[in-house]
């Protein structure tokens, strides 16, 4: 079950952050289309990140949606390159992730706040990283 608690304090900042795409594509073309949209594939930097994702898979859309999380040489890398994975802000399904038939290799987030691999031509919505919104402060 999800702490929503901690949605609270960064509800609106997420709202510019991360945009949910339904038009479902592969991995790649996720890619591609938020690359030339918007920023890239959404990167989750803590656990508040992850469980506000969650939260919105679940309330919106209640399926798995591509995340920035590919695997490339035999490690688990962002789309962006901008920061390193946090393995404490990545809770994985049981299971998971189990690389079936060896080419699992791109993650989707689920309603739980957990991720799972699959092959990257599913295709599935995604989530944008969108340019996060800062409000000014007037001195």
């Amino acid at each position: 079950v999800l702490n929503r608690n901690l949605l609270l304090t960064g509800k609106n900042s997420f709202q510019y952050k991360f945009k949910y795409v339904k038009n479902n594509k592969n991995w790649h073309d996720a890619q591609k289309y938020c690359r030339s949209n918007y920023v890239d594939l959404a990167t989750i930097t803590d656990d508040t990140e992850n469980t506000h994702l969650a939260y919105e898979i679940e309330r919106e859309y209640d399926s798995e949606a591509w995340i920035g999380l590919s695997k490339k040489q035999g490690l688990w890398q962002w789309s962006d390159q901008t920061s390193a994975v946090s393995w404490s802000s990545i809770t994985w399904q049981s299971g998971q992730p189990d690389n079936v038939n060896g080419n699992e290799e791109c993650a989707c987030a689920g309603t739980e706040g957990q991720m799972a691999d699959d092959t990257c031509s599913t295709s599935r919505a995604f989530y944008s990283t969108t340019t996060v919104f800062q409000p000014r402060h007037k001195p």
